[in-house]
C-alpha cells in the first residue's frame, strides 16, 4: 500500500501463509508488491508460486482480451452500450494491470432496452446461457444472466440490466447511466461507474458474500483513486439508499484495516437512521430469512408474493423443472387465493 515495509517482515511465513494468501486471490498482487523487496525476507518457494499466479493471470487476460474485444465490436455495432462491473473495472481502473487481480467472471450492464438484443448477441457469438429463468420471477427481480464460452480459458459473462444486493438495495438504473463514464477497453469503446459508485457497488457486493481478503484490498484501492470525492459519495450513498451498508463497510476498514476517513463520512453515515430491516439483511444471523422477505417485497401484491413462495419452496430455478411441477405450483397457488379469500370475508 506504499508504505515502508520493516526489514524481514515475512521471515516467519510458511509455505501455508503462502497458500492462504493464493487462496484469497492475493498471489499475483503480492508477487508485483514485492518482488523487488529482498528486504522481507520472503521465503523464494513462496515467492515463485505467487509468481505462478501471476503467469497464469496474465495468460488468462490476453485470452480474455480477445474474447471481450469481439464481443465489444458487435455490441458497439449493434447500438448496445456496455459498462464494465467490478473486477473487470478493477483490474483496468485500479489495479492499473488487470492480471493483478483474478476475476472468475466478467460483469457486463446493459440498459434495460438492450438487454434482449444482448443476450441474442452473445448466444449468436457462441455463448450458452447456463440457466433459464423463470420469466415470472424475472419480470420482478431482473436477475443477471449467465453466458458460458468454452475455450481454453472458459469466458463467463454475467449479464445485467439493474445493479442489486441483499435483496434490499436496487440502484436504480437511471442513476448508473448518468454517472457512466464513457472510455476504452483493449481499443474498444466501454463505460465505466466513477469511482464513488463503484466503491458503493462493491461495498455492498462484500456484505453480500463471504467476502475475501482481497476484497478489502479493492475497496481501500478505490479510496486511493486520483480524485475520489468523499461528498460525492455521500451523496450518492444518499440517493442510491446505501448509508447503511457503508457504515458498517467503513467501520470495518477503520477497525481492522487501519483506513482513515474524513469525519463528515463517519459522522454522516453514522447520523443515518436505518430501516427496521436493513441491519437484519446486512448482519443478522437469520440474514438470509430477511433477504427473502426483502425480495418477496418487490412483488406486486400478496398474490404474487405467495406466488413467489411456493415456487421457492416446491422447486429450484432453472430448465429442470417440468410443466408439470408449473401446474402442481399454480393449484397450489389457486387453494392459497381461495383459501385468503374465504378468511377476508366479514
Amino acid at each position: 500500500m506504499g508504505q515502508p515495509l520493516e526489514p524481514e517482515i515475512c521471515l516467519l511465513w510458511t509455505p501455508r501463509h503462502g497458500e492462504l494468501a493464493r487462496s484469497e486471490g492475493l498471489g499475483p498482487w503480492l508477487y508485483m508488491s514485492l518482488a523487488h523487496h529482498g528486504e522481507v525476507a520472503l521465503d523464494s518457494n513462496i515467492l515463485a508460486g505467487f509468481q505462478r499466479d501471476y503467469k497464469m493471470a496474465a495468460i488468462s487476460c490476453l485470452y480474455r482480451e480477445i474474447v471481450l474485444g469481439r464481443l465489444l465490436d458487435e455490441f458497439n455495432a449493434g447500438g448496445v452500450q456496455v459498462m464494465a462491473l467490478k473486477g473487470l473495472y478493477l483490474g483496468e481502473v485500479v489495479y492499473k494491470d488487470a492480471a493483478l487481480r483474478p476475476m472468475a467472471d466478467v460483469d457486463l450492464l446493459v440498459r434495460e432496452e438492450h438487454f434482449e438484443r444482448a443476450g441474442h448477441e452473445l448466444e449468436r457469438l457462441g455463448y450458452k446461457p447456463l440457466v433459464e429463468l423463470n420469466s415470472y420471477e424475472d419480470q420482478f427481480l431482473k436477475w443477471p444472466r449467465e453466458y458460458n464460452l468454452l475455450g481454453p480459458y472458459p469466458t463467463c459473462i454475467d449479464l445485467h440490466r439493474a445493479v442489486l444486493a441483499m435483496d434490499y438495495y436496487h440502484f436504480p438504473a437511471g442513476i448508473l447511466w448518468d454517472h457512466a463514464v464513457e472510455s476504452e477497453l483493449h481499443g474498444h469503446r466501454i463505460f465505466y461507474l466513477s469511482p464513488e459508485i463503484n466503491l458503493i457497488h462493491i461495498a455492498l457486493h462484500n456484505l453480500n458474500h463471504a467476502s475475501k481478503l482481497r476484497d478489502w484490498l479493492d475497496l481501500m484501492l478505490i479510496l486511493r483513486v486520483k480524485g475520489f470525492d468523499f461528498d460525492r459519495l455521500i451523496e450518492l450513498a444518499g440517493s442510491l439508499g446505501a448509508m447503511r451498508p457503508l457504515f458498517w463497510v467503513f467501520r470495518e476498514l477503520r477497525h481492522k484495516w487501519g483506513v482513515a476517513t474524513p469525519g463528515k463520512v463517519s459522522a454522516s453515515f453514522g447520523s443515518y437512521a436505518p430501516s427496521w430491516l436493513e441491519d437484519r439483511v446486512i448482519r443478522s444471523r437469520l440474514r438470509y430469512v430477511w433477504r427473502l422477505f426483502a425480495r418477496m417485497s418487490l412483488f406486486d401484491g400478496w398474490k404474487s408474493r405467495v406466488r413467489y413462495l411456493v415456487i421457492k419452496l416446491v422447486r429450484p430455478f432453472g430448465r429442470r423443472s417440468s410443466a408439470r411441477r408449473f401446474q402442481w405450483t399454480d393449484n397450489i397457488m389457486s387453494k392459497v387465493t381461495l383459501f385468503w379469500q374465504f378468511w377476508r370475508k366479514p
